[in-house]
């Protein structure tokens, strides 16, 4: 067995010392991994004609106000958050996850935002308020003042004789009633683009 000289014991100390150094140090992986930054950008675009809020709860708490036809960019802190967002005078809760970025779309009022790009990046706010765009045709040859309600929502229009408009209402099944031909008249009307709101005379 060879003696360990005094040059050899030195090479030996410096090898195990660059091993414990080296088994110290975290490798790129674990760097890569452990280095996200505290806060995520979060934007808003707003393309409808009503201003837009939200208040959101979680690490912090946020209100985040864009008005019409505009976009607005937030940095905060990464969590998931719960909300309360009010868009084309509607009001909508649900939960927000910016662990990772994110972009909402508003869309115009009775329409979808058609956001392109990654899906869990871009959120489309008609997914929480769902509206659409209704037809209401006066068939009857006097003026009608027309009641449209559901439990939360009412509306009140005034349509001259065989006039025709259009609203926006969230999805649902509406009560509606009017006066005419010397009765109460009253159905049920389920609001969808593509079938309008006729108002009649109920035939004897």
């Amino acid at each position: 067995m060879k003696k360990l000289t005094p040059i050899r014991l030195s090479i030996i100390a410096v090898v195990l010392a660059i091993i414990m150094i080296a088994l110290a140090l975290p490798s790129e992986n674990a760097l890569a991994n452990t280095g996200k930054p505290p806060n995520v950008r979060f934007t808003v675009i707003n393309y409808s004609q009503h201003p837009f809020t939200m208040n959101a709860y979680g690490p912090e708490t946020f209100t985040f106000e864009v008005s019409p036809y505009s976009k607005r960019n937030w940095v905060v802190p990464r969590g998931t958050y719960s909300f309360v967002m009010t868009a084309c005078n509607h009001t909508s809760s649900g939960k927000l996850d910016l662990n990772i970025y994110q972009i909402m779309h508003v869309p115009v009022c009775g329409g979808n935002a058609g956001a392109k790009g990654e899906k869990h990046h871009n959120i489309d706010v008609s997914d929480y308020i769902k509206m659409v765009r209704i037809t209401i045709r006066n068939k009857i040859n006097q003026p009608v003042r027309l009641y449209l309600r559901t439990l939360d929502n009412h509306y009140y229009l005034n349509l001259d004789p065989f006039e025709k408009t259009t609203l926006i209402v969230p999805r649902d099944r509406y009560v509606y009633s009017f006066l005419a031909c010397s009765e109460l008249q009253s159905g049920y009307y389920q609001a969808r683009v593509a079938v309008p709101l006729d108002l009649k005379c109920k035939k004897d």
